[in-house]
């Protein structure tokens, strides 16, 4: 199982709440497509894409493995500097029983 980060170890060395903000937001969306798609969060993420101001970016590329981990993000992941976050998620197919 993966270990979810606490706000303690995301916010890096400098403290920076920052950090724990974006990358909960994404992995809350992540949660959310899933949840909105009806599937199990277990559910592998084949396609990532975070949209939103270099800051943000800045932050969560520091913990963005924990929200992989946590997102069970498997495939490619796209960071693209936008005015407002924005995250797109796209999901394995389900498996044909």
């Amino acid at each position: 199982l993966a270990e979810f980060a606490t706000a303690e170890s995301a916010t890096g060395s400098a403290g920076d709440p920052l950090v724990y903000d974006t990358a909960a937001e994404v992995l809350g969306a992540i949660r959310k497509a899933k949840s909105t798609a009806q599937r199990s969060m277990r559910t592998e993420v084949t396609r990532l894409v975070v949209r939103a101001p270099q800051v943000s970016l800045d932050a969560l590329a520091l913990a963005l493995d924990d929200v992989k981990d946590a997102g069970r993000v498997t495939g490619a992941v796209e960071l693209a500097n936008a005015d407002d976050i924005a995250v797109e998620v796209e999901l394995a197919e389900p498996d044909a029983a």
